[in-house]
């Protein structure tokens, strides 16, 4: 598929361009997008902890891109300081397992609520 009708499909719906892509590639796929350029996708946690801790890591051309798509406030196109302090906010309460399994519960029973006042 070509990188601008690709790129077409992920302003509409990204998350179905990366389900097709891993499920035709596996969990490490090259993605090409008109703005981005081919950036390498992965969902292996061992790659991606071997990436990031890499000292020749330069994130700055694939994150100027992104943020003409997703703002220069998303916590995906912030860094330093700036990025850790957002982070540290939105993780606060799924610090552990135990907190994120309830963070988990107490949604479904509030989607459970307001799918009952809509029956």
């Amino acid at each position: 598929m070509r990188p601008v009708i690709r790129s077409a499909r992920w302003l509409k719906n990204p998350y179905a361009v990366l389900d097709e892509s891993r499920e035709r590639h596996g969990s490490t796929f090259w993605l090409d997008l008109a703005l981005a350029g081919p950036s390498l996708v992965t969902g292996n946690p061992a790659m991606i902890r071997e990436m990031i801790a890499h000292p020749d890591l330069d994130a700055g051309r694939g994150i100027a891109a992104l943020k003409e798509i997703m703002g220069d406030r998303s916590l995906i196109t912030l860094d330093g300081p700036e990025h850790a302090r957002h982070l540290r906010a939105q993780l606060g309460p799924l610090r552990s397992v135990e907190a994120g399994q309830g963070f988990a519960r107490r949604n479904a029973q509030l989607r459970d609520r307001r799918a009952q006042r809509r029956l």
